[in-house]
C-alpha cells in the first residue's frame, strides 16, 4: 500500500508536470496569435497597396492566418484541459492533507542561561 505522504508527493509532482504543458500550451498560444496577425498585416497591407502584390507571400500570409487560428484553439482547449485537472489535483492533494491527523506539539520553554534556550547536550539542567 503507497503511504498517503508518498502519494501526496506524486499528486505534487503530477501538478508540476501539468502546469509545465500548460505553460508550454500559453507559449504556442502566444506564437499562433503572433502568426496570425502577421498574416493579416501583410493581407492588409496589400489590400491597401502598400505592399506589392506576390502569390507566394500572399499564400504565406493566408497560410500564417489558417494554421495560426487551428494550433491556437487547440491549444487553447488542451490547456483548459490540463488547468481543470490541476485543480482537481490540488482539490485531492487538499483533501489528503486535511484528512491526515496532525498531532499538536507544544513548544519547549526555553531554560534561562542557556543559548536559545536549549540545552545542546540533551541533558537535564
Amino acid at each position: 500500500m503507497v503511504d498517503i505522504g508518498d502519494r501526496i508527493a506524486q499528486i505534487e509532482n503530477e501538478i508540476f508536470d501539468l502546469a509545465d504543458r500548460a505553460e508550454n500550451c500559453r507559449k504556442v498560444m502566444i506564437a499562433a496569435r503572433i502568426g496570425m496577425i502577421g498574416g493579416g498585416v501583410a493581407l492588409a497591407a496589400f489590400i491597401f497597396g502598400i505592399l506589392r502584390f506576390d502569390g507566394l507571400v500572399f499564400v504565406v500570409a493566408v497560410t500564417a492566418i489558417l494554421v495560426g487560428i487551428v494550433t491556437y484553439g487547440s491549444n487553447k482547449s488542451t490547456r483548459e484541459q490540463l488547468l481543470a485537472q490541476i485543480t482537481q489535483l490540488k482539490a485531492t492533494r487538499t483533501a489528503m492533507i486535511d484528512s491526515v491527523r496532525m498531532e499538536t506539539v507544544t513548544p519547549v520553554q526555553p531554560r534561562p542561561g542557556l543559548p536559545n534556550g536549549h540545552d545542546p547536550s540533551g541533558g537535564h539542567a
